[in-house]
């Protein structure tokens, strides 16, 4: 099956979900379901799921959801995940570029350490958090008519798989920027070559940034693929020599302490061989 026809499957099972809810619905909360009907109410929403989080999130903002009142809203939200270590993806539509206030947001966000593509087309507003609770607009023609809060599973599940099929069609902001600004690693490239460094496996870095699996290991290719390595230690190598990392004075082979634990047997060599330990 093609990456666009199963992007368009996934699209259809997401739309047909809800319209089921909104079939279904009844006037109070259903299991899993929430209306806020309001968009103070979907703002307040966003702050405490933004301040619970412990992964990150990620958006989807058509054209009518980024006017200039809705982004300064959601900046300190933003901003407060990423000072966290979260992990904050944005796709926009390409059209962005015309609109000074979310184009400034987006670069805003590109620069702080967040993640910003942008795609052609969007089938709707979107936000998810930690990969396990998600807003979705009660009316997609119409913002202001508010939203859902939704937590199953299986609904969960359709639109992570959305979101990460328009992530391996999305064009990064920076790589319409101009000069060399494509060619240099953005904080997240940055922090994943600093988890390849440690020896983290693919898992392990998909975790630690909160994306899929196939997400992390298309990110890991792309940057290989840039520092022209056939090995993570040719990449780190490469890295360092190009100046994306800083090679830490006591280069042995003890990992650089993190925030979290690593998992025993997440490193991808065998025991005694060499590792690139670095600092960004």
């Amino acid at each position: 099956m093609s990456k666009q026809q199963e992007f368009a499957d996934i699209k259809d099972a997401v739309e047909q979900l809800a319209e089921e809810y909104e079939v279904a619905q009844p006037s109070t909360s259903h299991s899993g379901w929430e209306r806020l009907e309001s968009q103070a109410a979907v703002l307040a929403r966003m702050e405490r799921l933004a301040g619970r989080a412990t992964v990150g999130c990620m958006s989807l903002l058509p054209a009518e959801t980024v006017e200039e009142e809705a982004l300064l809203a959601r900046r300190p939200l933003d901003q407060h995940m990423l000072e966290r270590g979260l992990s904050v993806w944005n796709i926009h539509l390409e059209s962005v570029y015309n609109d000074r206030a979310a184009l400034g947001y987006a670069r805003w966000l590109a620069r702080d350490g967040g993640r910003v593509g942008t795609v052609p087309t969007l089938p709707m507003w979107l936000v998810v958090y930690d990969r396990a609770t998600a807003l979705v607009p009660i009316d997609p023609r119409n913002p202001a008519a508010g939203a859902v809060q939704v937590s199953g599973a299986g609904f969960l599940t359709g639109l992570v798989a959305l979101f990460e099929r328009l992530c391996e069609t999305m064009r990064p902001l920076d790589s319409l920027c101009g000069g060399d600004a494509q060619d240099r690693p953005t904080p997240m490239e940055k922090e994943i070559l600093r988890l390849m460094s440690q020896g983290l496996t693919d898992d392990a870095v998909r975790k630690k940034l909160g994306v899929g699996l196939r997400t992390a290991r298309r990110m890991i290719a792309d940057l290989m693929e840039r520092l022209d390595a056939r090995s993570r230690f040719e990449a780190g190598a490469n890295a360092v020599d190009r100046g994306w990392l800083r090679p830490c004075a006591c280069a042995d082979d003890r990992p650089l302490p993190s925030r979290e634990t690593q998992p025993s047997g997440s490193a991808t060599g065998t025991a005694g061989s060499p590792r690139i330990v670095s600092r960004v």
